[in-house]
């Protein structure tokens, strides 16, 4: 991973309440790691995943995560 460097911005309320929520939901675990998935979907739109096919993709895997605990077991 290359350097990091800090910045501090300002934000409206409307995008700092977005934020806000998304690491509420825990959908990232802080404020920074928001940002740079936002900027890449405002830059490439079509990178975007529809809820079902996202939905789709986590039931799959969880499914072949039980199956292989049961033959662990």
């Amino acid at each position: 991973m290359p350097p990091v460097q800090k910045r501090t911005v300002s934000l409206p309320a409307k995008q700092a309440r977005f934020i806000d929520s998304k690491v509420r939901a825990g959908t990232y675990a802080s404020a920074s790691e928001v940002g740079p998935v936002y900027d890449a979907m405002k830059a490439d739109p079509k990178r975007a995943v529809s809820a079902k096919k996202a939905f789709a993709a986590v039931r799959a895997r969880h499914a072949e995560k039980l199956k292989a605990s049961k033959r662990g077991a």
